[in-house]
């Protein structure tokens, strides 16, 4: 074969031929990545059989595919790294190694060293007795107990399997594999391999490999029954009622369940596994304690008397004793005998438990202590022959449980002094500490790099829960009686009044995280609630106390009416002294009702968490990506696909098809990146029509859009009619847990079916049968809704849904994860979508807006001290996370400040993962390697004038526009002013900028911004609205967008849509102001945007605001596809460049440096149009603009 050419180091394993094909097997080593692999290779012996055996290879490569995104199914199963195909010839690489054998070679290997002293070819164990498979034959009890815990392996394994739908048909002495590496246990050695005959019960789709097999049993039985007889054959027994008296009646029992079968059912499956997992478990308890009168020894030491960690173990047992002992005088006259003695007492074990701990490296546990340990040196024995107390830690804490953990039979023996009589007798196997400690190594949970991901992760979402807590404050209440001395308020809404009084004092915990979170006072926040024009008027009132501790009844909604002096008037449909206790006299927790979703989605975020810790194989993808990846050697017939491509779309999509396990792609705007998407899904059912991808987004306006482009493209195809598809999306994009509509719209088409059925027909007569069947329809039944979830082809749902939350917590696994809107998702809402597969697509844009609390971890960044640790992990505990799992993430209440920092920085990291990991990979495309992201970078959608401001301002002029596009929009140009009040509109620009007079550069003019509304700008938006027209007979959208809601909520209220030109829509949703946070994702024809700022404050981030951010102005240029019209004071941004040009200081005045440059790059693209307005001394109608056109509103607006 080409391919194992280029492995100058490879060995053939099996060459065999079958009925259908020939299969080889090979072992090789890829010198420059320093592993192992194997290869499997099908080559089928006629052309006729060439499709069989793709189907095999095929079959094979889907589950295994499937399986890498099971937590923990790569340490009981082999599962694949790549497959491709060349020539005529299967290929499936798995990762290995020259120590990994097939169970049935490793027997007969080491039979043939049982006959000979020597033997050559690949590592074998030389000890003075045999392997204990071999001695499985003799019933020895030692080699019984190997067995029975790798026997649970298999077990697990299986589970997995089974879990997934997956049925293995193949399980004996050729499908398990063997390891025999120096630093596994003999506990740890078998895994489950040969998936050749395996079914995947998800998809709903005849087998082909089943066509040929006659008299097939294709049900979860037979595994358990393959695997009573593989227990069986290890054992030499052909009968198993003949071995009474060398097994134990427990393992006979055990062995003839499951020769019976144990699956009946997928919940009753799990009981009865269960089950057997306990009887394993009695089965390998009684045979250690029958053979425990030969525990091995382990010694240990604690150094001479005068040496610093002696003296340091003498001083922690005398403290120790002072605390336990009733005698006052226990440790006055404390020895160096009597520490001797104390340690032989406490370390006299029989089941040593040794852990792995960052500060102390190891530990191991005594009876009344916990002890660090390392090697004891001496020159007379070999490293690890004895170990070394250093340091004596008591009581024992809490996140012991939580250490990466090692647990064997052996006898601890304390010795004062070892001497070479202590090992000369040691067995490499049973009593080798060094064999010990590089099992717990490899038993370590997580990495340094992946401690640094937890971190970050657990951290940023203590921030986002500590946010939410800020949100909520203490009150008094008391009932509104006599409603006639409010009569200015108009309470004449049925219900009860009641008024409302922040309570300084109370509020001092909000203060503390408010604080900690480097926000506004809690009373500043809260008034400033009550002055938004677009508030949420709902609130939740609850008793102040811990949430565990409140009842469901107690948490009750009101409804702000009103604000007077400092009362704060709200109205309640219940009698609120009456639902709640002692009303009068107590305090209340109010907080706005939009905070319940992110309570909800905190709790979520929380279960993501905890199952995202069992993801290793993610886990170690995100915290050291570069290592994760990998490149497929398989060639794709894509070409069908490609030609429809530019450039940019080819590259990305040719890489995108081999790159496992993430792909990371940038989008900027006007790419196409639906497009993409659009055709990737199209080539996943092309290569496999019963393929399950999985597909979210931030928003249901996104997730929308998707799925009509994707179903739209899908609609054509021949397989389109048996695919399941699941649609959960909303018109809004509030979060709402209520999915009953989706359950029902996904099971009813079913529940149909199946009343069109024989099967229904013949039964429906049964009258119990009929009402039970209406009733199933009637209420929607999640658990059929599941089934359907496990085999659906397509499901298209947000990132933060209940749905995707089910997904994760019932373990179901798709072909294909892709996530649209990454860059806006949290690290941990990315986690999610993420842990559904193995294959993951992450498709966003880190310049464009960012997650919502961004900015608070921004601040905490930029001011460290603040932070609180104890105070965020307390309160991310109180909503629900597990006890000590900010300790086993090395989190410490008390941190000194370089280890904050470093904290922090791991928090920034994972908070914004898709920037983070983009900017990973394109630090890996710039030395001209193969990465795991790319960019998109010609786009389609705007007016190259548009694109260039875009590309110039914020993406380095790496944007670039589709020559054919360009030609389009310069030779269409539809839209005029008719006359305008405004001079200078009609130039053939596609930017077009009134600009408003600048307050400092001008004498008298007042500042026209008043708590976020501009009252000018809305003069010069009502007047370009009612001016803008085409000459041809199309429909064009146009909206307004602005970065305040104010703004927005002010022009929608004072603009009559009816004085614009009939040629132009506003949208589906009647509005026609928009802010720009909710407008990312959407277009118009013609965008006019207000800028609002008008002002003389300082420092810059109050002059600007919104527009220092160079994500939300990056939205706001790139929204019109041929019209851009900006209003505002560009004045205000030339004044503030030259100001933190100027301050050598600071040169950035505060901004971070990306907003300064984006300044500095928009100041210097406009600023020669800029001044060339400014140019009396030429007309109107005769400036000639080269990028912007711009217009002075001076006169319009008579100032």
């Amino acid at each position: 074969m080409d391919f194992l050419n280029a492995f100058p180091q490879k060995e053939k394993l099996l060459e065999e031929e079958r009925e259908h094909y020939f299969i080889e097997i090979w072992y090789f080593v890829n010198e420059y990545e320093n592993k192992g692999y194997k290869l499997k290779a099908w080559r089928p012996k006629q052309e006729l059989q060439n499709e069989f055996v793709k189907e095999i290879w095929l079959n094979e490569s889907r589950q295994l595919g499937k399986l890498k995104s099971v937590t923990n199914a790569n340490s009981y199963l082999e599962l694949i790294k790549d497959s491709f195909v060349e020539g005529n010839t299967y290929c499936l690489i798995y990762p290995s190694k020259d120590e990994m054998w097939d169970l049935c070679d490793f027997i007969e290997d080491q039979k043939e060293i049982s006959r000979s002293s020597s033997r050559g070819g690949r590592l074998s164990i030389k000890t003075k007795r045999q392997h204990w498979l071999l001695e499985l034959r003799s019933f020895d009890v030692r080699s019984r107990v190997f067995l029975w815990k790798n026997i649970l392996r298999i077990i697990k394994g299986i589970e997995i399997l089974h879990q997934q739908n997956i049925i293995h048909r193949n399980i004996n002495v050729n499908s398990i594999l063997f390891d025999n590496s120096e630093n596994k246990g003999e506990d740890e050695r078998f895994y489950l391999g040969g998936f050749e005959k395996s079914l995947d019960f998800n998809k709903l789709k005849s087998i082909p490999i089943l066509n040929n097999e006659q008299g097939i049993v294709c049900t979860t039985h037979e595994d358990w029954k393959c695997l009573g007889s593989l227990i069986l054959n290890l054992m030499d027994i052909d009968d198993i009622e003949s071995s009474e008296n060398k097994l134990s009646k427990l393992e006979i029992d055990t062995i003839n369940k499951l020769r019976d079968g144990v699956s009946q059912g997928f919940t009753e499956n799990i009981e009865n596994i269960r089950v057997i997992e306990g009887s394993i478990e009695r089965i390998i308890d009684n045979l250690a304690n029958f053979e425990s009168k030969v525990l091995p020894k382990f010694y240990v030491t604690a150094g001479k008397a005068d040496s610093f960690y002696f003296k340091r173990l003498k001083k922690g047992i005398s403290l120790f004793l002072n605390e336990t002992s009733n005698d006052e005088n226990a440790t006055k006259l404390l020895t160096n005998e009597d520490v001797y003695n104390f340690l032989k007492e406490d370390l006299n074990i029989e089941k040593i438990q040794i852990f792995h701990d960052r500060d102390h490296e190891y530990l191991v546990q005594g009876i009344n202590c916990l002890y660090a340990f390392s090697d004891y040196k001496d020159s007379r024995f070999s490293s690890w022959s004895v170990i070394f107390l250093k340091d004596i830690i008591f009581p024992v804490p809490n996140w012991l449980n939580y250490k990466e953990k090692k647990e064997f039979h052996g006898k601890l023996t304390f010795v004062k002094t070892p001497n070479v009589d202590h090992v000369k007798y040691q067995l490499s196997e049973e009593n080798s500490w060094e064999l010990k400690v590089a099992q717990l190594k490899k038993e370590r949970r997580f990495s340094d790099n992946e401690i640094s991901c937890l971190q970050g992760l657990l951290l940023s979402l203590a921030v986002e829960a500590t946010l939410i807590e800020t949100n909520k404050f203490i009150v008094s209440a008391s009932r509104i009686n006599n409603i006639d001395e409010f009569k200015e308020y108009n309470l004449d809404i049925e219900g009860f009044y009641y008024s409302l009084e922040f309570k300084q004092e109370d509020n001092s915990e909000n203060k503390k995280a408010s604080k900690a979170l480097s926000l506004k006072d809690p009373f500043i926040r809260f008034k400033r609630y009550f002055q938004q024009d677009e508030m949420d008027e709902t609130w939740i009132i609850e008793p102040n106390k811990s949430i565990k501790d409140i009842e469901r009844e107690e948490i009750k909604t009101i409804q702000f009416i009103d604000k007077t002096g400092g009362q704060y008037i709200f109205l309640s449909k219940d009698k609120l002294e009456l639902e709640l206790n002692d009303f009068e006299n107590s305090l209340f927790r109010i907080y706005p009702s939009e905070l319940d979703g992110d309570q909800a989605q905190i709790k979520r975020k929380l279960k993501s968490f905890n199952s995202f810790m069992n993801y290793g194989s993610l886990i170690e993808s995100l915290s050291d990506p570069t290592e994760s990846n990998f490149i497929s050697a398989r060639d794709f017939e894509v070409d069908h696909i490609l030609k429809n491509f530019d450039d940019s779309k080819k590259e990305v999509f040719e890489s995108l098809i081999k790159t496992q396990p993430n792909y990371f792609i940038e989008g900027p705007p006007g790419v196409g990146k639906t497009y993409l998407i659009t055709n990737y899904v199209k080539h996943l059912f092309e290569e496999e029509p019963i393929a399950k991808i999985l597909l979210s987004a931030q928003a249901h306006s996104t997730v929308k859009l998707l799925s009509d482009s994707i179903i739209e493209n899908l609609q054509k195809s021949d397989f389109f009619s048996d695919l399941i598809i699941i649609r959960d999306f909303k018109g809004g994009d509030k979060i709402n847990d209520d999915n009953s509509n989706v359950i029902k719209e996904t099971t009813l088409p079913f529940i149909e079916k199946f009343q069109e059925s024989e099967m229904y027909k013949i039964n429906c007569k049964d009258k119990d049968i009929r009402n039970k069947l209406n009733n199933f329809i009637m209420r929607p039944d999640r658990d059929f809704f599941k089934h359907i979830l496990r085999s659906a082809n397509l499901v298209f749902t947000t990132t933060n849904s209940r749905l995707m939350s089910d997904i994760v917590q019932e373990n179901i696994n798709f072909d294909v994860s892709i996530l649209e809107e990454a860059a806006k998702a949290t690290g941990l809402e990315l986690i999610s979508p993420m842990m559904a597969s193995n294959k993951r697509v992450m498709i966003g844009d880190y310049k464009q807006l960012p997650a919502f609390a961004e900015p608070t971890i921004e601040k905490i960044i930029n001011n460290p001290t603040v932070l609180d640790l104890s105070l965020v992990l307390e309160v991310l505990e109180a909503s629900g996370l597990r006890n000590n799992v900010s300790d086993e993430m090395g989190l410490k209440r008390h941190m000194d400040h370089e280890n904050k920092l470093i904290v922090l920085r791991n928090m920034r990291r994972y908070f914004s993962l898709f920037q983070s990991l983009s900017k990973d990979a394109e630090a890996i495309r710039n030395k001209g390697q193969e990465s795991f992201g790319n960019i998109l970078n010609i786009q389609h959608r705007m007016h190259p004038d548009i694109a260039n401001i875009v590309s110039t301002t914020v993406y380095d002029n790496t944007l670039n526009s589709h020559p054919e596009k360009v030609q389009h929009f310069n030779n269409f140009k539809p839209f005029y002013f008719k006359d305008s009040l405004l001079e200078g509109l009609n130039s053939d620009k596609s930017i077009l900028w009134v600009d408003i007079p600048d307050k400092q550069s001008q004498l008298g003019i007042e500042r026209f911004e008043n708590s976020y509304v501009n009252e000018k700008e809305i003069e010069v938006v009502r007047e370009l609205l009612s001016k803008i027209t085409t000459d041809d007979s199309n429909v064009y959208s146009i909206r307004v967008l602005s970065p305040y809601s104010k703004q927005v909520s002010r022009i929608n209220k004072q603009i009559n849509i009816k004085d614009i030109d009939s040629c132009f829509s506003i949208g589906t949703d009647g509005n026609l102001a928009s802010t720009v946070d909710s407008f990312q994702g959407n277009e118009a024809d013609v965008i006019i945007i207000s800028m609002v700022r008008h002002n003389s404050f300082t420092p810059i981030s109050s002059a600007l605001g919104f527009l220092s951010d160079m994500r939300r102005m990056n939205v706001l240029l790139s929204r019109a596809k041929y019209k851009l019209i900006i209003v505002g004071c560009f004045g205000l941004f030339k004044r503030w460049q030259e100001i933190s040009s100027q301050d050598a200081l600071n040169s950035r005045n505060g901004m971070t440096f990306e907003n300064k440059e984006f300044l500095d790059r928009l100041v210097d693209y406009c600023i020669l149009d800029y001044e060339t307005m400014r140019d009396s001394s030429i007309e109107v109608d005769k400036k000639n603009f080269k990028n912007v056109n711009f217009v002075s509103s001076t006169k319009f607006l008579k100032v």
